[in-house]
């Protein structure tokens, strides 16, 4: 019985190899690269597995504290702190560790299943930790031991859980989400239909948001191509310097994104304590030599006009949401309150999703004033108020215009 267990659960063990092959290999293929070609093997080449490993942990929110080497600021002070993710390596792991459960659901009992998951991933994570520090910089161990775990973990679980067959465990985990689904059925809950809308407005809003953002941020970037490649030079880092630096930028891409959200909703992005940019104009001091920081727009003119675009998604997810409601709309004062409390209510969940995206996308990238580099927190009701703008305004013309509705939506 043991061995046919093992036998079965033995796939499973593979799964957080290639965790590490998809997010933490390229990250160390390219410190070797560095180590090679910029070093030119004069130390060893544990610093550059140290590095690699420092990025992966900081990846899941495990900070490094620099201490000396390259990265310090000699003479200025003697340490700080690096907390900035890259949300790049924590979306590919993400990514990695959800198919992993979905291919692993139907391989044994899941109770074993998740402690073979663990048990190798555990090994893996206790490796990386515990040669991420160095002379140069330091992790503390215990969050570089538990988030990562954890994080990919209760990802693998939940993956499991929802693809677990109806014959086996997990699939209890379905019948509670059915029960929860004909729980808020609008027939049992009082306006449970509405709450539904609220989120399905909110899943629109953001799509439209993302989109808006990645867009602003790809005509940024070429727009502001001169600027960029100028930091490039000034780095006198050779193609080496350049693929790296590119690498590394790539990493950061959804911080970008959250960034270009927080630019076009009004919120603005902080590059140093004191800063600002923003459509409504830029103050920032000297920034730090990263070429994509030469495409922030410099905000003021007719950028200002861009605030429409969160107040246009706001719109978008409202009337997606409310508008096969339509016949639900009852008249008078009734209607009105709950059209509202629905378009508020995708506000609400707008501003608590872009507040943890801020939070994750925000820290710590240097010494000094750039503790404190992305978008400011507390501005994110920004954005949040102009979408629940938008939203008021969709549910106004579908409630003054319920009749017409109600009578398509019936037909």
């Amino acid at each position: 019985m043991l061995r046919r267990r093992l036998r079965e659960i033995a796939p499973v063990s593979v799964e957080p190899l290639t965790l590490l092959l998809v997010t933490f290999l390229p990250l160390a293929v390219v410190t070797t690269a560095m180590w090679i070609f910029d070093d030119g093997l004069r130390t060893s080449w544990g610093g550059a597995w140290s590095l690699a490993a420092r990025v992966w942990l900081l990846g899941f929110g495990v900070p490094s504290e620099v201490t000396g080497g390259a990265l310090a600021a000699s003479g200025t002070v003697d340490s700080y702190l690096f907390t900035l993710m890259p949300s790049g390596v924590l979306v590919g792991a993400v990514w990695v560790s959800w198919h992993s459960g979905c291919r692993t659901a139907q391989m044994g009992p899941l109770p074993a299943v998740w402690g073979g998951y663990a048990l190798v991933l555990a090994v893996a994570v206790v490796l990386l930790a515990t040669t991420a520090s160095n002379a140069s910089a330091r992790v503390s161990l215990l969050p570089a031991l538990l988030l990562p775990w954890l994080i990919n973990l209760i990802v693998f679980g939940v993956a499991t859980l929802v693809h677990a067959p109806e014959s086996r465990q997990g699939a209890g985990a379905r019948l509670l989400l059915r029960r929860v689904r004909a729980w808020t059925r609008v027939d049992e809950v009082v306006a449970g239909s509405f709450v539904w809308a609220a989120l399905r407005g909110a899943a629109v809003t953001m799509v439209a948001l993302v989109g808006a953002a990645a867009i602003g941020l790809t005509v940024s970037v070429l727009g502001n191509w001169m600027s960029i490649v100028a930091v490039y030079e000034s780095l006198h880092g050779g193609w080496t310097g350049v693929i790296v630096m590119s690498l590394i930028q790539l990493l950061y891409l959804p911080n970008l994104v959250v960034w270009s959200i927080g630019w076009i909703g009004g919120a603005g992005i902080a590059i140093g304590t004191g800063s600002l940019a923003s459509p409504f104009g830029t103050l920032v001091a000297p920034m730090p030599a990263v070429p994509v920081l030469g495409a922030i727009p410099s905000g003021g003119s007719w950028q200002i006009m861009l605030l429409i675009l969160p107040i246009l998604a706001g719109f978008a997810g409202a009337w997606f949401a409310l508008r096969p409601l339509a016949a639900e709309l009852v008249g008078g004062w009734h209607g009105w309150l709950v059209a509202a409390a629905s378009a508020l209510g995708q506000a609400v969940v707008i501003w608590l999703v872009l507040t943890v995206l801020a939070t994750l996308a925000s820290g710590a990238l240097g010494p000094g004033r750039l503790q404190d580099v992305g978008v400011p927190i507390w501005r994110m009701i920004i954005p949040a108020g102009f979408v629940a703008l938008g939203a008021v305004v969709a549910a106004t013309v579908l409630v003054l215009g319920r009749p017409a509705l109600a009578e398509a939506a019936n037909r």
